[in-house]
């Protein structure tokens, strides 16, 4: 499996990856998830973060959150 298929960044998280984002974030984009508090925001950026280790090899991600 390739972290990065025509410049899009996937989740790793399957049914997001085929239903929601179709082909994936696009590569170097600055993405915002914003949602009421409990909505799953952090646990979405963590799945990310260590799926991008885990599943496609990745050795440095960014993530910030912001109250």
């Amino acid at each position: 499996m390739k972290w990065r298929d025509n410049m899009a960044v996937k989740m790793g998280i399957k049914f997001f990856d085929e239903n929601i984002l179709k082909d994936g974030f696009p590569e170097g984009f600055t993405v915002l998830v914003a949602g009421e508090p409990g909505a799953g925001k952090t646990i979405l950026g963590s799945t990310f973060l260590y799926n991008g280790m885990e599943q496609f090899g990745e050795n440095e991600s960014r993530c910030t959150t912001s109250a």
